[in-house]
């Protein structure tokens, strides 16, 4: 808009077919107003779809950008996720890096591993492809601390996108390159790399393995602790952990008094992440093998009194990577739903939980979906209906293919899917391999994230969709002009 040249923009926003295509998905959103009953709702939503209607205008009304500064705003993209790191890394020291969400400032952790994945991809494209010694090294260092981060991060979405696109990258590679033996080597590796994975799975999930099927004797257990107290073998309000009843061998003569000499906030109240303490303090000394009274809490360090404080309810979690309890948690979460205990406090438990309801709405509304504004109620109606533990919460499919289809149908789905794939046929960009490769980061995230119902999110993909376009006419630009001298 700086630039004021709406005719001419207006002119070669025509010629831009991508632009069109981005502006039809818009227009998707404008037909479902037709149907839709919650107006208030649906003027939110299509505030926040009007990246796809402005975006293409704004950009395609500037002069068309020239290689450098193309690469210069892939610089600065890659910096301010930089900065974003450190800034994350510190907040989540000072918390103690309990919460992974705080390894994502300002922004939705998701999103963040988006952009992490994406700014790897294209500096790895620049590392293979510039001359100058010292880019290429700080385009390498940069890619090898957004893996660290990630691990770090424990941003499961962000590392399997990139798992996929490293396997996906050296497989071209070894098809385009390599003999009969390369092939067969990486095969070979490749295998071994799934194998070593699922063994980490499985080592993680030991303790769960392990106790799954004990068979617990509460009369055989013993009735009083080391100081003469009883104890009480709770199975119930504690529920289990890992196949373990975490309320076993709790004194609660002994651990509130205990407790108070050792820290300052109330047993009985909460701690700094908003859970109850006790229950916190219990799980933590479940998780370590000790028994809830005096002594066991008296085995505990300073350092882990503090990490009770600050809500973490099991020692693995501070001595495993990220990734490793990730893995944890939703094994523990299958287990909570598997004994009844809903989805809550679990989100992959709550999402199987949302797919399913989002497969009842699409039966009884497949062709045309509900409209622009329904989605929520809809929502609503059929979490109560099968009386979810999520239905007083505002909580939506998290799978954008379950969104698209709920709110339009399996027309709406097969419009939207013609809006991911045609570009590929424009300017031969299913050649062009950071294209394809941010096609796979933004289809990877839709399966288990409502990644384009956010304005961050549909900002992410249409500005990138459209840069990426421009980065690609550009090279072909460059090549046709060498080509011609």
């Amino acid at each position: 808009l700086f630039y004021g040249h709406y005719r001419e923009g207006w002119k070669q926003l025509l010629s831009e077919k991508i632009g069109w295509i981005l502006i039809s998905f818009f227009i998707l959103h404008v037909i479902g107003l037709i149907y839709t009953s919650d107006f208030n709702y649906a003027i939110k939503d299509l505030r926040t779809k009007l990246p796809l209607l402005v975006l293409p205008f704004i950009i395609f009304s500037m002069p068309r950008p020239t290689k450098r500064f193309l690469e210069f705003v892939v610089w600065m993209h890659a910096l301010a996720i930089l900065v974003a790191c450190i800034i994350g890394i510190f907040l989540a020291q000072q918390k103690g890096y309990i919460n992974y969400r705080l390894y994502s400032p300002g922004i939705s952790h998701i999103r963040f591993g988006l952009n992490i994945c994406l700014s790897a991809v294209l500096l790895t494209y620049y590392f293979f492809h510039l001359k100058n010694l010292f880019l290429r090294i700080c385009a390498a260092a940069l890619v090898l601390w957004y893996i660290v981060y990630l691990y770090l991060f424990g941003s499961v979405t962000a590392f399997i996108i990139l798992c996929i696109l490293f396997i996906i990258g050296i497989s071209v590679f070894i098809i385009r390159h390599t003999s009969l033996w390369g092939k067969i080597s990486y095969a070979v590796l490749l295998t071994a790399l799934i194998v070593g994975f699922v063994l980490v799975i499985r080592e993680t999930l030991e303790p769960f393995l392990q106790h799954s099927n004990k068979k617990i004797d509460i009369t055989q257990l013993e009735k009083y602790s080391a100081d003469g107290h009883p104890y009480l073998h709770d199975t119930i309000y504690f529920g289990k952990e890992f196949g373990q009843y975490v309320g076993l061998y709790y004194c609660p003569d002994e651990l509130p008094e205990a407790w108070a000499k050792r820290s300052k906030l109330d047993y009985y109240g909460k701690d700094l992440a908003g859970q109850p303490l006790m229950a916190t303090i219990v799980r933590y000394l479940n998780s370590k093998g000790l028994r809830k009274d005096a002594r066991g809490l008296a085995q505990l360090s300073d350092e882990e009194i503090r990490w009770i404080e600050k809500g973490v309810a099991n020692a693995q979690y501070m001595q495993s990577s990220a990734l490793k309890r990730t893995i944890m948690e939703t094994a523990l979460g299958y287990e909570h739903f598997k004994e009844g205990n809903g989805t809550r406090g679990n989100s992959i438990m709550q999402r199987l939980e949302l797919w399913r309801v989002s497969l009842k709405i699409i039966e009884k509304h497949p062709i045309i979906g509900v409209g622009t504004g329904d989605v929520p109620l809809a929502f609503k109606q059929q979490l109560t209906a099968i009386q979810s533990d999520l239905s007083a919460t505002s909580l939506r499919s998290h799978n954008q293919y379950l969104s698209i289809t709920i709110a339009f149908g399996i027309i709406g789905l097969l419009w939207f899917l013609w809006v991911l794939f045609y570009p590929l046929k424009i300017n031969n960009l299913y050649k062009d391999g950071p294209y394809m490769a941010f096609l796979i980061i933004i289809m990877v995230s839709m399966i288990n994230e409502d990644t384009l119902e956010s304005q961050a999110g549909i900002t992410l993909y249409v500005f990138f969709s459209l840069f990426l376009y421009l980065l690609s006419t550009t090279k072909q630009t460059v090549k046709n002009s060498i080509s011609n001298l």
